[in-house]
């Protein structure tokens, strides 16, 4: 993107692509959705995309000799490829101290808050690199209110330097015809309103430890119903907590397409829902716009703004979880105004939404 100014220099708006040379998960699909939809950016990358990304323009800068990582390229090579009047977008929450002349986004600072759910390594990275680089960027955007405040708090960055632009969720996201949820659950072993969903990585944040809990509490008054926990890589949770393994009737599925996620989130009683920190929570909004009800967390990332649509629960309280579970599977009339509040408050977050908010953003800034 170039800006012509009064003065008439030419200002170039730059994207710190490296997000696509890794897997898309949330953070990444933030990056990707919203690239894709910014006109004439110089879109730079270490390598070429993955085939996750298929439409792309990306300028590869490639790697120094030595094959040095991410971080590297990010830190050192990226700055040197651009001039110092170049507007930088990052949008995977780090970005090249060394470039002041930058926007990034920020979508939580759980490795502050928690940093006992991260590596040493990892937690060590962030604390030295993030500070710095909040300090020397022209703007910051939260992904929502909750990050906006921990920004402010945590690391003492002024409120107006923070601006909170929410995300998006895919246009796939919508109800589906009943016949084809009920033909694309078969092949989960899956059958319309006789589970209860779980979307996440497999992290502490995701608190899978006291969702199997509150199931094996509430499961046998309820054996009708399965608990079905989507997540990629191995579900270690049961292993390290008080069952030892999965409860009965709780299955994994793993590696889901996106192009199935609908109907799962359509078919489901309700999602559960309770991290015990998020920035966002795209899974929350995913549900809500496929007509599902949602069980998450008081307080917890975008849920401090639409408190009103989902069942919300203390995430630490194993019997809170197991109530809402039972009160939304034994009640379905309860259930339906969920999904009633829900569909109309998914309409609110597209990715063409948001994408306008970042590129209005970034004219602003190039323009300053």
């Amino acid at each position: 993107m170039i800006l012509h100014t009064r003065e008439g220099v030419n200002l170039t708006i730059a994207i710190n692509a490296r997000f696509c040379t890794q897997p898309l998960t949330g953070v990444q699909r933030y990056g990707y959705e919203i690239t894709r939809r910014l006109a004439h950016c110089r879109v730079l990358s270490p390598n070429n995309p993955r085939p996750e990304y298929p439409d792309l323009d990306v300028e590869v800068v490639p790697r120094i000799a030595n094959g040095r990582g991410g971080h590297y390229w990010e830190q050192m090579r990226l700055p040197g490829q651009l001039a110092s009047s170049d507007l930088l977008w990052s949008p995977s929450g780090i970005g090249p101290v060394m470039h002041r002349n930058q926007v990034v986004t920020i979508h939580d600072v759980a490795h502050l808050v928690h940093p006992e759910w991260y590596s040493l390594r990892f937690a060590w990275w962030y604390r030295l690199v993030l500070p710095k680089l909040l300090r020397r960027v022209r703007r910051i955007i939260a992904v929502s209110n909750q990050t906006r405040s921990e920004i402010c708090s945590h690391l003492n960055i002024p409120e107006d330097k923070v601006t909170t632009a929410s995300e998006g969720i895919s246009e796939i996201f919508v109800p589906r015809p009943k016949p084809q949820v009920e033909r694309e659950l078969a092949g989960f072993g899956l059958a319309p309103g006789n589970y209860f969903l779980c979307v996440g990585a497999d992290a502490p944040r995701k608190n899978f430890q006291r969702i199997l809990a509150a199931w094996e509490a509430c499961s046998s008054l309820m054996p009708d119903a399965v608990l079905a926990i989507v997540t990629r890589g191995p579900l270690a949770i049961a292993r390290k907590s008080e069952l030892k393994e999965l409860p009965s009737r709780a299955v994994t599925l793993r590696d889901v397409p996106d192009a199935i996620l609908p109907s799962l989130y359509g078919g489901a009683i309700a999602l559960v829902f309770p991290s015990l920190h998020e920035g966002f929570g795209l899974p929350i909004v995913e549900a809500m716009a496929c007509g599902t009800a949602v069980i998450t967390s008081r307080n917890v990332g975008v849920l401090s703004q639409m408190s009103g649509e989902a069942v919300v629960v203390d995430p630490y309280n194993v019997r809170e979880i197991a109530e809402a579970m039972r009160a939304l599977h034994d009640n379905p009339e309860l259930r339906q105004q969920h999904v009633d509040d829900g569909l109309i408050r998914g309409r609110d977050f597209t990715w063409d939404r948001a994408a306008g908010q970042i590129e209005a953003i970034l004219k602003e800034e190039a323009s300053a």
